[in-house]
């Protein structure tokens, strides 16, 4: 539901008032499974395939297991059993006020309020088992509920006047601040007598916790736009800015920016031609800061951790969980940016390109730190990373005329990282794949964040290929082949991890044809991406050939015997444990090609004529649309660009970019619909 009003109360005076409320109830797919597999879908790829769903009775087949697998819950079974349901409540509301003090002088004073609430109730009923537990279990549930308030008060002063000779000036000085307070509960229930009331309030026991947190930012800024004859343009801004996520002797921040354009076609000298309609040169140079890392990071964590006394005698306490940092500060960005308007044939074909170089400095890092400090890490601000591009967008108007129209809208981004610096240190380790080895590396010289493992050279073909090749004590004909990248000789986790692969894309596109006919409208809308790589981490299930789980069907074509190879790529599963080990463990096996070309949208629509509507609607219009259409791409696993490391690990961030590891099938939706103006 949204309202909107706007009044004046005079020729000074005016005022406004926007509000919406959203309610939403949804039932999430979570069921409590294996790991990073808590998803009916992704236990439906790592259960054994060979069980059915349903019984010959037609009652669900509890359990989903084969000789030597895992034991699963059915997961069709518990997606239609277990209550996981959430609802949100969210208001969100804008109103200001603006007086025109004087003439070109006027004062604007804003409020905008952001609350939200979520309420997630949760139920485990006995007739559901759980990995390798199966029913009747003990029901358990919990109910969570979490809760902010955002809100922002935002004052203006702006001056504007138009001088003679061509000059406008406009100035601007601005105060704002904003805060949210969140606040979370949390309650589990256990040993509940049955599966009736699955409320907390028949759980014989229920445990629980709160957390209370917030943040709050000041800003003060001022503004200087200038122009002459429309053709000299001129923008400087300063911005001070104060985050609370700071430490105290460092918690402010100073941001100027300022940008020039010249309109060439306005000069006098310019001599018009229908191949130059408009031709305009830009250049800027601005700092921004970042202060994305928590709440109360710069401060010392306390956590509750017991201790014994008097022998045996258990006591509650607090102690230190990590070093506070009271000169933590703004991680800064400066960028320099060029930029071109170009308009030909009229203005009927447009191009808009950018260049541009952001360098970012005191990055906001947590750094490994002695064992003997009592601590493993602090937070700090050291490093640079530095980012170069080139963004192009070109629109035009292919055929206009009574009837037809056809119009494209292109763009391309090429973007390359390069990390600089890390202060003290000069690699970064960062993901986690299921054996606790990492999955990512940002090294000084290379992007950030690159895939990191095993670079798979093949298999060993026989003991004298063992012999002769570095390799892991125990190894034998059949087992994976590596590069031994520290020279020792003998294979190592981590100690012989490279760089493997590169999650950035050479570059990205997108392209919308537009065509009209009559009062007929079709619309293609298609993005792509080239050079891009992904690492599917879920290979941690699927190449696993311990046998307790389901694998990929290639695992047939493991290596047997110097006779019977395989497809090269899959080791023997005899020997020690360890041969079986590394094919699930990070390696080059796991990097995908992640090209593709993405028909995202294709919309074909009809205005009904003004006289079959006959004054009664200002306008109808009935559309049919597809949303995915299809793809066109080589990475074999559905959806090429997404990255979901932070939904199965539970952390995320820019150090752990292009990792897959189980993610939907996108879906193809097909929309009819009408849309009516009065």
């Amino acid at each position: 539901m949204r309202s909107n009003i706007e009044g004046n109360f005079n020729d000074k005076l005016k005022v406004g008032l926007n509000a919406s409320i959203i309610y939403s109830k949804g039932n999430n797919d979570v069921t409590g499974g294996q790991g990073r597999y808590e998803t009916g879908f992704g236990e439906s790829l790592v259960a054994s395939p060979i069980p059915p769903i349903y019984n010959p009775d037609g009652s669900y087949n509890a359990t989903i297991q084969t000789p030597g697998t895992f034991l699963y819950p059915n997961p069709v079974m518990v997606l239609k059993n277990t209550t996981n349901k959430t609802d949100n409540t969210r208001v969100i509301g804008t109103s200001y006020i603006q007086y025109e003090i004087l003439d070109g002088l006027s004062f604007r004073s804003t409020i905008n309020v952001d609350l939200f609430n979520q309420n997630h109730y949760y139920f485990h009923p006995s007739i559901l088992g759980t990995l390798n537990v199966p029913p009747p279990t003990l029901p358990n549930g919990y109910y969570n509920t979490s809760h902010y308030l955002n809100w922002a008060n935002e004052n203006s002063l702006t001056y504007s006047h138009q001088f003679r000779g061509g000059h406008s000036l406009t100035l601007l000085v601005d105060l704002s601040e904003q805060r949210q307070d969140n606040y979370s509960g949390n309650f589990n229930g256990s040993q509940y007598p049955d599966d009736h009331i699955q409320t907390l309030n028949a759980a014989a026991l229920i445990t629980g916790n709160s957390n209370a947190d917030g943040w709050a930012m000041a800003s003060y800024l001022g503004r200087i736009n200038y122009a002459y004859k429309e053709k000299y343009l001129l923008t400087a801004t300063f911005r001070r800015d104060g985050s609370s996520r700071f430490g105290p002797n460092n918690r402010w921040g100073s941001f100027p920016s300022a940008a020039v354009g010249w309109v060439l076609t306005k000069e006098p000298w310019f001599k018009s031609s229908k191949w130059v309609s408009n031709l305009k040169l830009r250049a800027s140079y601005g700092i921004t800061g970042n202060d994305q890392i928590g709440n109360f990071t710069y401060e010392g964590q306390v956590g509750i951790n017991n201790y014994v006394t008097g022998g045996s005698n258990l006591a509650y306490g607090q102690t230190i969980n990590s070093l506070a940092n009271p000169n933590l500060g703004w991680e800064k960005t400066k960028e320099v940016n060029i930029g071109l308007e170009y308009g030909l044939l009229n203005n009927r074909i447009n191009l808009d390109a950018d260049a541009y170089q952001r360098r970012t400095t005191a990055l906001l890092l947590n750094l490994q730190i002695p064992p003997s400090s009592g601590f493993s890490s602090v937070i700090q601000n050291v490093g640079e990373v530095q980012n170069t591009g080139l963004e192009i967008g070109i629109n035009s108007t292919n055929i206009s005329n009574e009837h037809f129209t056809w119009t494209t809208s292109f763009n391309i981004s090429f973007n390359r990282n390069k990390t600089l610096s890390l202060g003290p240190i000069d690699t970064i380790r960062s993901g986690l794949s299921g054996e606790s080895h990492p999955t990512n590396v940002t090294v000084v010289g290379k992007p950030v964040g690159m895939f990191y493992g095993y670079k798979f050279l093949g298999l060993y073909q026989s003991q004298e290929d063992v012999q002769k090749s570095p390799h892991f004590p125990g190894a034998i004909p059949g087992n994976m082949k590596v590069e031994d990248v520290d020279g020792n000789g003998i294979i190592e986790p981590v100690k012989d991890f490279t760089i493997i692969g590169n999650p950035y894309p050479k570059f990205n596109y997108g392209l919308t044809n537009t065509l009209s006919y009559k009062n007929w409208t079709l619309r293609i809308l298609i993005t792509g991406s080239y050079g891009a790589q992904r690492l599917k981490a879920s290979y941690e299930y699927f190449h696993n050939i311990d046998g307790v789980f389901n694998v990929l069907t290639d695992v047939i074509n493991r290596w047997r015997s110097p006779q019977n190879p395989g497809n090269g790529k899959v080791p023997t599963t005899a020997g020690t444990s360890y041969g079986r080990v590394m094919y699930r463990d990070v390696s080059s096996l796991w990097v995908y090609d992640a090209s593709y070309l993405w028909f995202k949208n294709i919309l074909l629509s009809y205005a009904l004529p003004a006289h079959i509507l006959r004054g009664a609607l200002s306008s109808a219009e009935i559309y049919a649309s597809i949303e995915n259409a299809f793809i066109i791409t080589p990475y074999p696993f559905g959806n090429p660009a997404v990255t979901n490391y932070a939904d199965a690990h539970g952390v995320g961030g820019a150090l752990v970019p292009g990792i897959d590891f189980s993610s939907y099938p996108v879906p193809r939706t097909f929309t009819l619909g009408i849309h009516i103006n009065y």
